[in-house]
C-alpha cells in the first residue's frame, strides 16, 4: 500500500467576472411571448405575456440584425403599450418565435 504525503493547496485568487465590471453589459432577459395581431403581416399589433394582453399603441423603431453564432437572425421592433410602457419584441427569423426583452426606460408621461 502506497502511502502519500499530505501537499500544500495553493489556491488562486478568484476573478471577478467581466459583468460585475461592467454591469450596464449585461443581457436583459428574453421571455417568449405570444403574438395575438400583427398590422401588415409582420408588425406586432398585440401580445400576450405572463398571462397579460397587451396592445401595441405604436412602433418606435424597428431593425434587424442578422445571424451569428449564438442565434439566428432577428427582426426587432421598439414599441410602446397601452400601459405607456416601451418594450422590445423581436422575432427570430428562423423559426417564426417571438420574444420579449424589458426596455430599461419608462415612457411615463
Amino acid at each position: 500500500m502506497l502511502e502519500l504525503g499530505y501537499r500544500s493547496v495553493m489556491t488562486r485568487p478568484q476573478r471577478r467576472s467581466w459583468l460585475a465590471l461592467f454591469p450596464w453589459r449585461r443581457e436583459r432577459p428574453i421571455e417568449p411571448v405570444e403574438l395575438c395581431a400583427r398590422h401588415f403581416g409582420y408588425q406586432p399589433a398585440r401580445f400576450r405575456w405572463r398571462g397579460m394582453l397587451y396592445r401595441v399603441a405604436r412602433i418606435e423603431r424597428v431593425w434587424e440584425e442578422t445571424a451569428r453564432r449564438d442565434h439566428a437572425a432577428r427582426r426587432y421592433f421598439a414599441v410602446c403599450c397601452g400601459d405607456n410602457q416601451e418594450y422590445t419584441l423581436f422575432q427570430d427569423l428562423q423559426i417564426g418565435t417571438w420574444h420579449l426583452m424589458p426596455a430599461t426606460v419608462s415612457l411615463a408621461p
